[in-house]
């Protein structure tokens, strides 16, 4: 437990403006209005008296250090309380208590307090009354319906404008409200008519706080947004700050001056636990690499690239689930850069959140670094983890008595259970140690090759071996009881598989395998304990000292491999080779090539290797709709057409379309026709692939009062985009289900922040393919009510106009003959087990999904032209796109190569 020391934030910024006040700023849920305008009047009052009291005093604001440091403590509170699904209600000032550390005597600690007003945001709270105090309320929770009720529509994005007051009032020690003498009601209507902190408020505040970095400012005008949908997210806020402050920090305490461009290496995995985190090992070898005058003693041979980075700077990308965790780890890292003597590096440490366990973030996560910069130099793949259970003490005992210096290297001892799959219904280890970094480089690889060269680095394991894996039956090896080796196995296989991709398009982007080998970390630590995990460090050393070159024990020794390579890319780059770190007796660590233990197992190593990585590929638009495409693609085997994954979906394709990256697609009939509506001139229909609807399923929250859509009409809905096909339907079905008060959208960007919001009651439902939703059903994280049709052919093959004609039927011609025998084969069965097992989904599943599905039963090469005029029709009914005049249908469809019907 905590206690506060330093009275609160209000307070604080009264002392600032040279007044010693006390007041009470409480309110609550449960006063009257009559003791509501009271509690307003009493502060009024305060804030007209001090105006008066004693000499006149010169206001003292916060320096850039307080202000970000108390505001990051604020935040941090706030993220863990929506991270636990509480609304706090009652941001203010006076709720923000002060704490002075013994180990900080010059800022204080923030901390939120007072949950009187808190709210678990599970279902829908009841809608009367007040919520929090007047001048931090946010507009939507002070509309009134046509009793003069308030509708209090207070959701987690309340909390943001709270935090937005706040700020304000950190930054200038006054809200942006006149003082209503005692007027309640004016007040009450200048919030509710208050246009937020636009352009004209944001230059008015350059001016009178220059001082204050514009990266502050311009998050205070995203959190005082009047559209609720553009107010970030508490963690999206703290990562703001977070990256803020530590660029101001760097400014104020460390002048150095940037030559160039700096460049970018994401890092994965920071662990704090002992300081021995191998991903810490890694940033720790690299600032003591930079930082020194002389050339590392590590590197093998000059590097181009080490030059490079003293030349222009580096900005390290630090990638984990914890903003806590990730700043104590740049604490630190801080620290050790202070204590070189010599600076001859430009170094930013910045931190980026990343759950590698969910597609969803990690496709989040490259969203960001995207938007943020401009290239990237590296992505070092170091994350991994273990389904654990325990040690088999018979086999550990065995193995030490009659080999021990191979049980401290390769224990084949350790238990570890099988059948853990992610929120995604993907293998857990699978997901957490291959898949989430696969992701994040397929993602990334636009930002890599705008770099002369630029790598991707692979951490493999000493443990590495295939076990019992069965590539075609277990792809993600669920069923093993040997993930953890499996998962490093496949990933030298993926490494190998990406470089000889990379070296056969020319790409500057080069594919590396790594190793740390032994190093004590805290990946056994919850099964051995504290004493049991030290005899095992002791062990390490016992069997260094008796020679082994693998028992680097330090994660910092144990990242040389990775530095090395990292640093000197140029000469570990085109070999099918790992570089393994190894030590002499005395801990004096050096790198050593490796043959990859895929190599020595596969008599095809390359074959087999590119098998991996369109296995990858597939899984990685993870659409079971393209399972005859993805059979075309194997028996293809690259001669005529190679697969890009576009997993973002439409508004990616369409971009890809017009960055000349792909020149065929298969996707969705609406989203590529309105696509086309809005002046898109880069593909035309080319053909019809699946005949069938797509089954939208209304998804609302586990404990929701909706038990059937009827009782979704005039609520506010769930929805991907602006114009997506979540939009489109939720039009389509309130037009079909002839309903009244049409719905209101809430956008949510992506499939894991639409099932929170229906979870957190801020909508009533979203709607997305039945299929896709089917395992979040299952598990009861959310229900379904019902499902719609859509009233058109649901998948359509389009094509670049340019595109040489005979390539484009040729490709159609051959996808017809695979969509014929993807159906021949549903009556064996063969086509069930093949989805099942290449998208890791339940055979009982499939069978019913693949009920539904009709491919084209015509020729694929034929649009219909009704089917056309129809959608775009209901397209511009559900105001996606405008008409104007009679459809064109050769601006839809290239009649030389489809037939209209």
């Amino acid at each position: 437990m905590s206690f506060a020391n330093g009275g609160s934030l209000a307070e604080l910024i009264r002392a600032r403006q040279g007044h010693h006040v006390t007041e009470d700023m409480r309110s609550s849920d449960n006063m009257t209005k009559e003791e509501l305008i009271a509690s307003h009047k009493r502060r009024l009052g305060k804030r007209i008296e001090r105006t008066y009291e004693g000499p006149s005093k010169r206001i003292n604001y916060f320096h850039n250090d307080e202000l970000l440091l108390l505001f990051r403590n604020i935040c941090d509170g706030l993220e863990f309380l929506h991270s636990k699904g509480i609304m706090h209600l009652d941001l203010k000032p006076a709720n923000v208590l002060l704490n002075w550390d013994e180990t900080n005597d010059t800022i204080p600690r923030a901390m939120l307090s007072d949950f009187g007003s808190s709210f678990a945001g599970v279902g829908n709270p009841e809608r009367t009354g007040q919520t929090g105090t007047m001048e931090y309320t946010s507009p939507e929770a002070l509309y009134k319906d046509e009793r003069g009720r308030l509708l209090k529509e207070r959701s987690f994005k309340s909390d943001m404008w709270s935090l937005g007051m706040i700020l304000y009032e950190m930054i200038f020690f006054s809200l942006p409200w006149q003082d209503y003498d005692n007027n309640y009601e004016e007040l009450n209507e200048e919030i509710l008519n208050y246009a937020g902190f636009d352009e004209q408020a944001l230059e008015m505040a350059k001016k009178r706080r220059p001082d204050v970095p514009i990266r502050i400012l311009e998050l205070l005008r995203k959190l005082l947004d009047r559209d609720v949908n553009n107010r970030p997210l508490a963690s999206e806020v703290l990562e703001e700050v977070m990256s803020t402050e530590l660029i101001v920090e760097k400014k104020d305490k460390i002048p150095l001056i940037r030559k160039q461009k700096m460049m970018k290496i994401a890092l994965f995995g920071i662990t704090l636990l002992k300081l021995s985190g191998v991903g810490f090992g890694i940033a720790l070898r690299l600032i003591d690499q930079l930082y020194r005058e002389d050339k590392p003693e590590d590197a093998i041979v000059s590097s181009d690239i080490h030059q490079q980075v003293i030349d222009k700077g580096l900005t390290l990308i630090l990638a984990c689930r914890s903003p806590s965790k990730a700043q104590n780890a740049i604490n630190q890292l801080k620290e050790y850069q202070n204590s070189k003597a010599i600076c001859t590096v430009d170094l930013e440490l910045v931190y980026e959140h990343c759950d590698l366990g969910t597609v969803e973030s990690s496709v989040d996560f490259a969203t960001r670094i995207k938007q943020k910069y401009s290239s990237l130099s590296s992505i070092i793949c170091n994350a991994g983890a273990g389904t654990f259970t325990g040690l088999d003490w018979l086999k550990a005992c065995q193995q030490i008595v009659t080999n021990p210096i191979q049980a401290l290297t390769l224990p084949n001892y350790k238990l570890q259970s099988n059948g853990t799959t992610s929120a995604d219904s993907i293998g857990w280890v699978f997901q957490t140690n291959i898949y989430g970094h696969f992701i994040i480089a397929k993602e990334l690889e636009s930002l890599l090759e705008k770099e002369s060269q630029s790598s991707i680095i692979w951490m493999s394991s000493l443990e590495a071996a295939k076990c019992d894996y069965d590539i075609d039956n277990d792809f993600q090896f669920i069923k093993s009881n040997y993930s953890y080796e499996i998962s490093k196995y496949l990933t030298e296989a993926l490494a190998i598989g990406l470089e000889d991709h990379y070296r056969e398009q020319n790409s500057t982007i080069h594919s590396v395998i790594v190793h740390p080998s032994v190093v004590w970390s805290s990946i056994f630590y919850d099964h051995l304990g504290w004493l049991l995990d030290l005899l095992m460090a002791i062990s390490f050393y016992f069997a260094r000292l008796l020679g082994s070159p693998n028992h680097l024990i330090s994660a910092f020794l144990g990242a040389i491999s990775t530095t090395t390579v990292l640093l000197n890319l140029d000469k570990h780059t085109g070999k099918d080779l790992r570089y393994a770190s190894q030590c002499d007796r005395f801990g004096n660590p050096y790198v050593t090539a490796q043959d990859t233990v895929v190599q020595t197992v596969e008599e095809d190593y390359k074959g087999y290797s590119k098998k991996v990585l369109r296995k990858f590929n597939d899984l990685y638009t993870r659409i079971h709709f393209q399972s005859p495409l993805l059979q075309l693609a194997e028996k293809d085997n690259g001669k005529s057409f190679v697969l890009v994954p576009c997993p973002s979906g439409t508004g990616q394709i369409i971009n890809a379309f017009k960055n000349d990256e792909i020149d065929v697609s298969l996707a969705l009939t609406e989203s590529l026709l309105a696509g086309i509506a809005k002046g898109a001139t880069e593909f035309k229909f080319v053909g019809t692939y699946i005949e069938s609807p797509l089954n939208w399923a209304v998804i609302t929250g586990a404990n929701a009062p909706y038990t059937s859509i009827k009782d979704l009409e005039g609520t506010t809905i769930g929805i991907s985009r602006k114009g997506s096909g979540s939009e489109v339907m939720a039009n389509v079905m309130a037009l079909q289900k002839e309903w009244k008060n049409p719905p209101k959208f809430l956008i949510n960007d992506n499939f894991a922040k639409l099932r929170q919001s229906v979870n957190d009651g801020s909508t009533s439902c979203f709607m997305w393919e039945w299929f896709t939703t089917l395992p979040y059903v299952k598990t009861g994280e959310v229900k379904f009510i019902g499902n719609q049709l859509t009233p058109w052919p649901s998948w359509s093959i389009v094509a670049k106009p340019s595109l040489d004609r005979s390539l484009v039927a040729q490709f159609v011609d051959n996808l017809d003959q695979a969509v014929r025998a993807f159906d021949e084969s549903r009556t064996s069965g063969e086509a069930v087990d093949y989805v099942a097992k290449t998208f890791n989904y339940d055979k009982q599943d499939v069978q019913e999904w693949i009920k539904g599905v009709t491919y084209s039963k015509s020729h694929l090469r034929v649009v219909k032209k009704s089917v056309v005029e129809s959608t775009l029709d209901t397209l511009v009914d559900a105001k996606v796109i405008e008409k104007n005049g009679e459809w064109d249908i050769s601006q839809f469809v290239n009649r030389d190569i489809a037939t209209v019907e």
